[in-house]
């Protein structure tokens, strides 16, 4: 390309506000295409994204527009009009479009996730990071997150723990500390990585009286005698006890110290007399320390705890290389902070000239502060451009830490900023626009919004009032009320009921039509799911999907696995026993304890001989008689995800009863009816939506700390455990702020909900909430309370009553019209797989099949296990061989005190470090660093170390070891013809410590490290190998029955070993023996068959 043909015209620095269905990822597109029509290289054109699937549309909108263009006329003037950079025929289209699909590979248009982790790998040093790092997946975050938390507990002594509950529950203990500690993690840990140490002291308690002063203090108040109306005597007696009972907060909100505390006079509209005024004010000072002191500790013991678990946290994930993309963007920020990230550029092979950003309102501090340096680059320099593109009032990812504020930052920060607002909808009716129009028009007079004055005036500010392209498009909205719930029923539940119903009318009428029901809470997909397949025959799909628990059939194949894994849980026993499976399985007597661990050991049997997918499939086809269709697709998904399982299975069946309940399935089914949450609708758009679920406090639920930031948009700068309302009037103002703010965020973020919820709307919006209460008093402070006030403030809200209708009734006519009862009858009559026996819609299982065929249900496929039912080679680890088919009990619990095991790791670091004891033996210094590595603090370094040299001296292992007594004694299990060889002149010896391999045996993959490995090799090839196993069991081989068990144990691990030497040096059997070392005994155990037949068998 010539010089003059690069030459780029001035793009400003732009940021576009744009309402819901303005189209965002038109005005994108328009703006890369226009960067790339106007010379600039595409590959410095960053567009970023936060899905993978917004991402992709963008990347495709971009491709599919310039091809159009090339072929079509009308398209092609039509993109000249909107680029608006210059003529734009036909052969620049193709020659746009050339470029860009040869630069694919090179092209930045990803999530922000995708970008960071790419330049985080090109620092990868500069930044620390261990060699090896990935980015792990969510199950594995979950484990290492676990993991941490339990070795948080295990490091505190009991009494440590009941003050930590104490702390954690203010007092009240109801779960269990681990449960305790993954909620304080969950919702408080990403303010920990945000807030430095200092923030958590903000709240200072003030001074408590002496025993003497409080003392004092009672006595003055003792001393009151007539005191004008017994009801000054009696509130004065009730101030007593409070004090005596440690009554703090019954002090600072009930009675006379109530009002003495809140500084009125007045009680009861009489005055207080002033003795009685000053008696009360150091018992109120005292509760205001008590209480204050209290929190206090509450937020100094939450930062230890968090400042435990990330430590602990930080150490797993460094041990076992593992990252997040929470991790890489702290990384990448600090890089840029501390200046260690410079000539990005160069690094990438490709700068950054121009910015592109996708829904920014949903970026958070951290991410902001990772990409800030692009963004002040590009908006500063000259011939670069910054654009971004997002919309306030759909910011609904503020639980995970976005701050729609940003948008505000960047507009007053960045030199040259251009604000353009998109308010005209290319989505939505008149009608539902219309509907958006009055719910969000004027907050303030909103009686339910106007209680939280930040977030009225806020939405007061940010909405504009909406239009729409589409004039002429048919729509309805209307808000109607669910029957009123009878006296021992739930009004959510008769809600949810009602809701299916109107759905299944919805959809009858006009089946042709697109469907969404938009709720706020996961578990409610899955029982509206539930809902319109078993009562109307409707097979609705979900988006994202939800863990195959929320199947009742799934829970009880799970609840047969926890048997299986601990069969003294009784729980699981009951579980069992009162399902099919527990008929099917001849287990009736939940307590009988022999019964359950009989079948227990079965079912491990056949656990390790079929494997999960095969095994759980058997039990399917006992559920499937009892199961509806929905039940018995998700037991067919549940046995496709036991075959993605089989690479990672373990030993114990806890572990998959975890992976299921971590991995979310999609429950595919008709495109026309889908349940989702709102979070999960972003971005899409259907013919018609239904809202069932709009009865939660707009207000949110009490949080656990609160937060103080200088402006939303700056780090926190103080943080504290929730104080109540009584004590908070006591505080500096700075604390009554703080709460204020977290309610603005949580309103904001309830309002931007109802927002999106609203606009995903085509058609028709049907909005269902709860009647009116018998005794309501006022609109409830509810989503639903919102939209009455603004669509029907003045109607009652009785049962089943129309409050708020708008646009064509057409719609609606049509809609009442369906027979819903005959559509139920039908279902009704349809609810087993077939309408008839549920058996013969999946095929026989005569418990050999490798195989699960196609069912005749129309749900995913399923494949029981088998060497290529996983992408890729099967993975097999030796040690996981150990055993056979046998199980041991201490071994599969994990049960083995932590000490020993911590003893053999250390020991194991040890004899890594020998090669032959007459040559060289590990100086005590050498061996040292080993207990700091380890972190084994508590070990005593001498003792350990002389234990570790007695093993040394003992028989075998010393015959083992020693170079000039193996290459004579030790060479007997070699053919008489080989050995002379290898003690021939000219063969060398070469040690090999802690040596990694990975072969292949058929389908699988054999991967592992072997402790020792000695290699002997003539002429530069290897002609014999010996494979030695250090073993720190303590056995005693006068007991032969139990030193032979052990021997059998660890045999098929010893094979793999040996049979993955052969494989990579092209050996025969008969020259690569193997040893298993006992090295707290002296022992060893000598293997020479055929490790090929072995291996097969094991696996």
């Amino acid at each position: 390309m010539s010089m003059a043909a690069r030459e780029q015209p001035a793009f400003g620095n732009t940021v576009i506000r744009a309402s819901a269905g303005t189209g965002k990822t038109f005005q994108l597109s328009n703006r890369f295409l226009a960067l790339a029509a106007s010379g600039a290289r595409p590959d410095h054109i960053l567009a970023a994204t936060f899905a993978r699937k917004a991402a992709a549309e963008i990347k495709d909108r971009i491709l599919v527009r310039l091809a159009t263009a090339a072929q079509n006329e009308k398209d092609r003037a039509e993109l000249e009009e909107f680029l608006g950079c210059g003529r734009l025929d036909h052969d620049r289209c193709l020659q746009l479009l050339r470029n860009l699909v040869r630069n694919l590979h090179r092209l930045s248009i990803g999530t922000l996730d995708s970008f960071l982790a790419q330049l985080m790998g090109s620092y990868s040093l500069e930044l620390g990071l261990t060699p090896g790092s990935r980015i792990v997946d969510e199950q594995t975050a979950q484990r290492l997150k676990s993991q941490a938390i339990r070795d948080v507990v295990a490091s505190h002594s009991t009494e440590e723990l009941v003050t930590l509950m104490h702390l954690l529950s203010k007092g009240e203990i109801r779960r269990s500390v681990t449960e305790q500690i993954h909620d304080v993690v969950d919702s408080l840990y990403a303010d920990f990585r945000e807030a430095p140490a200092e923030a958590w002291n903000v709240l200072q308690a003030p001074p408590r009286l002496t025993a003497e002063q409080l003392e004092l203090a009672l006595a003055e108040l003792r001393s009151l005698k007539n005191l004008p109306g017994k009801r000054l005597e009696s509130a004065r007696d009730s101030l007593l006890d409070q004090v005596l009972a440690e009554d703090w907060d019954g002090v600072l909100s009930k009675g006379v110290s109530g009002k003495v505390a809140v500084g009125e006079t007045q009680f009861y509209r009489k005055e207080l007399p002033p003795e009685l005024v000053a008696a009360c004010r150091p018992l109120v000072q005292q509760a205001v320390a008590v209480l204050v002191g209290r929190i206090v500790d509450q937020t100094r013991g939450t930062y230890q705890l968090l400042k435990q678990y990330d430590e602990t946290l930080r150490l797993l994930k460094q041990r076992g290389r593992a990252l997040r993309f929470d991790d890489i963007t702290a990384l990448v920020a600090n890089g840029f902070a501390s200046r260690i990230l410079e000539d990005v550029g160069f690094r990438l092979d490709a700068g950054v000239e121009h910015l592109l950003l996708d829904e920014f309102q949903d970026t958070s501090l951290p991410q902001w502060d990772a990409i800030r340096h692009f963004a002040e680059n590009t908006s500063s320099t000259a011939g670069h451009s910054f654009f971004c593109v997002g919309d306030v009032k759909q910011a609904i990812y503020g639980w995970r830490g976005g701050v729609s504020e940003l948008f505000d930052t960047v507009t007053s920060t960045l030199p040259e900023i251009e604000v353009e607002h998109l308010d005209r909808s290319f989505r939505s009716s008149q009608a539902v626009m219309e509907t958006v129009n009055r719910v969000f028009d004027n907050p303030p007079k909103n009686d339910v919004i106007a209680e939280f004055p930040q977030a009225a005036m806020a939405w007061r500010e940010r909405f504009n009032p909406h239009q729409t392209a589409l004039k002429d498009l048919s729509g309805y909205c209307r808000m109607i009320t669910a029957p009123l719930a009878e006296e021992r029923s739930r009004q959510r539940g008769v809600t949810l009921h009602f809701a299916a119903a109107q759905a299944a009318r919805w959809h009858f009428a006009f089946p042709d039509r697109s469907l969404g029901i938009l709720v706020r809470r996961n578990a409610t997909v899955g029982q509206l799911i539930f809902l319109l397949q078993s009562e109307y025959g409707i097979r609705a799909s979900e988006e994202g999907g939800n863990p195959l628990t929320d199947s009742v059939a799934v829970l009880k194949v799970l609840e047969l696995l926890r048997l299986a894994d601990h069969p003294a849980n009784t729980t699981s026993r009951f579980c069992v026993a009162t399902s099919p499976l527990g008929e099917a399985l001849d287990y009736l007597d939940y307590a009988d304890d022999r019964a359950a661990e009989k079948l227990s050991r079965k079912l491990r049997r056949e656990l390790m001989a079929r494997g999960y997918a095969a095994t759980i499939y058997s039990w399917t086809r006992l559920l499937a008689p009892s199961c509806n269709r929905r039940e018995l697709g998700r037991l067919l998904q549940l046995c496709r995800l036991a075959t993605s399982y089989e690479p990672l299975a373990t030993e114990r069946p806890a572990d998959f009863i975890e992976y299921v309940q971590l991995t979310k399935v999609e429950d595919p089914a008709s495109e026309k009816v889908r349940v989702m949450t709102v979070h999960q609708s972003k971005g899409l758009e259907f013919d018609m939506v239904l809202l069932p679920e709009l009865e939660g406090t707009i207000s949110g639920r009490t949080p656990s700390v609160m937060l103080e930031r200088p402006s939303p948009s700056e780090p926190v700068q103080g943080i504290c455990r929730y104080i109540k309302q009584d004590l908070l009037k006591l505080l500096p103002e700075r604390f009554r702020l703080m709460q204020e703010a977290h309610q603005a965020r949580q309103v904001n973020e309830s309002l931007c909900v109802l927002y999106v919820a609203l606009t995903r709307a085509v058609h028709v919006l049907d909005m269902i909430i709860p009647p009116a209460q018998p005794a309501e008093k006022k609109i409830p402070n509810t989503l639903a309370g919102a939209l009455r006030c603004s669509l029907a403030k003045e109607a009652s809200a009785g049962p089943e009553e129309v409050l708020f209708e708008y646009g064509a009734a057409s719609w609606q006519e049509k809609m009442a019209a369906v027979d819903l009862e005959q559509k139920r009858k039908q279902a009704a009559s349809q609810q087993s797989p077939a309408g008839g026996d549920p058996l013969a819609e999946i095929p026989a299982d005569d418990g050999t099949a490798d195989a699960v065929s196609e069912p005749a249900v129309d749900v995913p496929l399923v494949r029981a296990a088998s060497a290529t039912a996983a992408r890729g080679l099967g993975r097999i680890v030796p040690s996981s061989l150990e055993g056979g088919a046998k199980v041991r009990l201490l071994d599969e619990l994990q049960l083995q005190p932590q000490t020993a095991a911590l003893r053999g790791s250390l020991h194991h670091q040890w004899y890594e470090q020998l090669r032959w004891l007459d040559e060289e033996i590990p100086t005590d210094e050498t061996l040292l660093p080993a207990l700091q590595v380890l972190g084994l603090s508590a070990f005593e370094p001498a003792t350990e170390i002389a234990a570790f040299r007695e093993t040394l001296e003992r028989p075998d292992v010393a015959a083992l070891l020693t170079r000039s007594r193996y290459l004579s004694d030790g060479l007997a299990p070699y053919p008489e013809t080989l050995r002379t060889v290898l003690q021939a002149a000219g063969t060398t010896v070469e040690v090999f410590a802690e040596k990694p391999f990975a072969v292949r045996l058929g389908n699988d993959l054999l991967e592992g490290i072997i402790d020792r490995l000695v290699l002997f090799v003539r002429d530069g090839q290897v002609i014999a190998a010996d494979v030695i196993d250090f073993k720190t069991d303590q056995v005693d081989p006068e007991r032969a029955s139990q030193y032979a068990e052990r021997v059998a144990h660890y045999q098929p691990q010893i094979n793999a070993y040996r049979q993955a030497v052969c494989t990579m040096y092209r050996l025969p059997h008969t020259a690569v023996p193997g040893r298993l070392l006992f090295v707290r005994s002296g022992t060893s155990a000598l293997f020479t068959g055929d490790p090929a037949a072995a291996v097969a068998a094991g696996l």
